[in-house]
């Protein structure tokens, strides 16, 4: 009986928690919602590149990654590179392969640096 209880109570918290993150409510400034993460998994350019918050999605809003929903734009899912392999450890290692490639064919100590923290469509001129 009290493990039915619990089960209830933790359904209705998550109904709770899943209405409010759909709101304009000061609870959806601080948290990242569903609205925010899909926009985090969207190619589209003006989705790209935003909303890395895990939990709390007011990091985003202080270091300026944050993106809100854009009326006419719908978001587009995807990579912007086509993923080759269905082997997730091949899928994973992916990405840290191509930034190693391009620190490596940046010039001088300064653009590999920028490769590293520069947004991710970033090449120093003389390699792009």
């Amino acid at each position: 009986m009290c493990q039915k209880t619990t089960l209830q109570a933790v359904r209705h918290v998550n109904a709770v928690f899943w209405r409010l993150s759909y709101l304009s409510t000061p609870f959806s400034s601080v948290i990242n919602c569903p609205q925010h993460h899909r926009l985090h998994h969207a190619k589209n350019e003006a989705y790209h590149d935003c909303n890395y918050g895990g939990i709390l999605i007011v990091w985003d809003r202080w270091f300026g990654t944050f993106r809100d929903f854009q009326p006419g734009v719908a978001p587009v899912y995807g990579t912007l590179t086509p993923v080759l392999s269905t082997n997730p450890l091949k899928q994973g290692i992916m990405g840290w392969v191509h930034l190693l490639q391009k620190v490596g064919k940046a010039p001088g100590l300064l653009n590999k640096l920028k490769c590293l923290w520069l947004p991710p469509g970033w090449t120093p001129s003389k390699t792009a």
